[in-house]
């Protein structure tokens, strides 16, 4: 881990406020009218939509949040053969594990010598790595007029992870946020997943940043880019501010996905925090609202290979890149059907300071580990990991 004394965030607050918690079953909505309802603007009515989401939301007042395994208690969303095997498909060779799969498949089409299909594997994968990535992204590519293939890709990949959000206050659409929603796993699976349910809540449209190296490879840059993928640069996040978009990021990165395992090992959730500062003084320069999240399930998606000497660790802390293998289903790259929880926080009111101390960062960094800590106490118990408990380094 990165600190030899890692912190332990167990305690909660002695006084609880009263909160009222929402959890909405994503992968239950009705895309295909959702999205008709976005383009067609002219249509949309504010009243009914809301209407048509409270369908789909369980709701409590209890200041310790639903019950017990509440939503491990539920089975997996119901997904065809023919779906099972679509799904698999897209992770296999699409996200996140064409950086592993494309390199052997080039190696067996050179060994069996198949040449014109390798030929063509080259030119294809040549061809998307030279096209242009929207650099200006008002909204993402999900909401735009291919609604069949728009709602078909949402409904797949939120009913494989049977996926729900749980929240307190509604994010208003109008508002700018910076959510930090950690953990990274191997892969944030549940972060893309909010990135597509969130706008059906009419919550604002998430630009979610993500590895430099990610945006490098082709296929797996278009499709990040089309659902709404920025890199995850100083210079990329701060412009997307000034033009007041909404961004998310999951802070630990590289560094924090090689704690999974250990983590998984000693049954805790790992998150590397404390010195990830850079965000929180683009929050304060901006003067934008931080929302604290958290991702249940993210760390039991994949699992990665043994790297004892933290030789991988090394290697990818320095290219900015995971280079690990990694496996899930059939022990291939293919993410564990595992349901996942993205759990939204209040939001912290930041004041806007143009040149902000270390002492205000300090505050404010404090402030979002605080409350990342107690939606984490709070909501564990009903995703079942109620003896599962929460480093932050």
């Amino acid at each position: 881990m990165e600190n030899d004394n890692p912190q332990t965030t167990e305690s909660e607050s002695n006084t609880i406020q009263p909160r009222t918690y929402h959890l909405v079953d994503c992968f239950r909505l009705p895309f295909d009218s959702i999205v008709h309802d976005f383009i067609n603007t002219s249509t949309s009515n504010t009243t009914s939509h809301s209407k048509l989401i409270e369908n789909y939301t369980f709701s409590t007042d209890s200041s310790s949040g639903f019950p017990s395994n509440f939503v491990r208690n539920s089975k997996l969303a119901p997904l065809s053969f023919i779906e099972d095997i679509f799904c698999c498909t897209f992770f296999l060779f699409f996200l996140p594990s064409s950086p592993i799969t494309y390199p052997i498949l080039t190696v067996l089409l050179y060994f069996f010598n198949i040449t014109k299909l390798l030929y063509t594997f080259i030119l294809i994968l040549f061809i998307f790595s030279i096209i242009p990535l929207h650099s200006h992204p008002l909204k993402p590519r999900i909401f735009n007029n291919w609604s069949w293939i728009s709602s078909k890709f949402c409904d797949l990949y939120l009913r494989y992870f049977t996926f729900r959000i749980l929240y307190e206050t509604p994010l208003d659409s109008n508002k700018q946020y910076i959510l930090i929603a950690p953990p990274h796993g191997v892969f944030p699976f549940g972060n893309l997943g909010c990135m597509l349910a969130a706008p059906f809540l009419r919550f604002p449209f998430i630009l979610g940043l993500g590895a430099s190296a990610a945006f490098s490879f082709p296929i797996m840059r278009q499709v990040l880019n089309w659902v709404g993928g920025i890199d995850a640069s100083r210079k990329v996040a701060q412009k997307h501010l000034q033009c007041e978009r909404t961004i998310g990021v999951s802070t630990g990165g590289t560094r924090e996905l090689f704690e999974v395992r250990k983590g998984n090992q000693i049954n805790c959730e790992i998150l590397v925090l404390r010195n990830r500062r850079g965000i929180i003084q683009l929050a304060l320069q901006n003067g934008v609202d931080i929302v604290p999240c958290y991702f249940f399930g993210n760390t039991q998606t994949l699992e990665l290979c043994p790297d004892p000497c933290n030789l991988f660790k090394s290697i990818s802390i320095r290219m900015r890149a995971a280079c690990i293998l990694f496996w899930g289903r059939f022990y291939v790259p293919i993410p564990n059907r595992t349901p996942l929880l993205c759990v939204f926080g209040a939001p912290i009111h930041v004041e806007r300071i143009q040149n902000p101390s270390e002492s205000d960062v300090d505050t404010l960094l404090n402030t979002l580990i605080d409350e990342i800590n107690r939606i984490y106490l709070t909501h564990r118990d009903a995703y079942g990991w109620s003896t599962r408990n929460l480093v932050i380094t």
